[in-house]
């Protein structure tokens, strides 16, 4: 009576199995060419300054949830909605006005073609194109600059060229 349990059991594993191998072959070798990403992060923050008289304490959120796509050996696309304001160097998100519901915005959207290890293009909302060396002074690092850029890399050497928008100031 146990050993037909166990082959009952065997049997049903076995068909599972069968079951799941046939529905990923089923699907496609595109499948593959995806990688998903994400991360959701919760703070509190409170505000206790000296000479104010009212302390303040917020909550916020921020959550991002994007695709990386390799649609051939030279070409890539990246997509990211993430949480946050209208303003361009925060994603996080207070949480504020009675439970209303928190919009999600496009954060990047570009393609990249790299015909060879030297030479890369991308276009669109982008990460950083060019090279900056430490912590720079000149470009917030949470901006993801929006236009064209070409960059050339051959050992030591390197030269980026990028065509973007910039303003001085955010007026949200």
């Amino acid at each position: 009576e146990l050993e037909k349990q166990q082959k009952s059991q065997q049997d049903a594993q076995d068909h599972a199995t069968d079951v799941m191998a046939q529905t990923k072959a089923n699907v496609g070798e595109w499948v593959g060419r995806f990688t998903w990403k994400g991360d959701l992060r919760f703070r509190n923050e409170s505000f206790d300054q000296e000479f104010f008289p009212n302390d303040r304490n917020r909550d916020r959120i921020r959550a991002r949830a994007g695709f990386v796509a390799k649609v051939n050996d030279t070409i890539k696309a990246e997509l990211e909605l993430s949480t946050g304001t209208p303003d361009p160097r925060s994603s996080n998100q207070t949480l504020t006005d009675a439970n209303s519901r928190k919009a999600f915005d496009l954060s990047l959207a570009y393609a990249e073609w790299a015909p060879n290890a030297q030479w890369k293009v991308t276009l669109g909302k982008m990460k950083y194109p060019w090279v900056r060396p430490g912590q720079s002074l000149f470009f917030d690092g949470d901006i993801n600059p929006e236009g064209g850029a070409i960059n050339y890399t051959n050992g030591m050497f390197f030269a980026d060229v990028a065509y973007i928008d910039l303003f001085e100031r955010f007026s949200g």
